[in-house]
């Protein structure tokens, strides 16, 4: 195939150069750059979010252990005081 032939675009256009700002920086990798910035962040976030998801659930679940002790303890010493009298 001649060279001729290769640099024709059979009707497509010439794809559009990079849009730039007036820095010079191109817009569309500088928008990419800064979403993968946000979704990191939002990703440590949601890290960060069940990490203290997880904590509560053990605290709650120690909160009702305790519970269930001071309710065992209270009955024991209702029964005592039942006896006594």
């Amino acid at each position: 195939m001649s060279q001729q032939m290769q640099n024709l675009n059979f009707g497509a256009a010439p794809p559009a150069p990079p849009q730039q700002d007036e820095s010079g920086y191109d817009r569309a990798l500088l928008q990419r750059e800064v979403d993968e910035e946000i979704l990191l962040e939002k990703e440590q976030t949601i890290r960060e979010l069940r990490e203290t998801v997880e904590i509560l659930e053990l605290k709650v679940g120690k909160l009702e252990q305790l519970v269930r002790l001071k309710d065992s303890k209270i009955q024991k010493l209702q029964g005592q005081v039942g006896q006594a009298n």
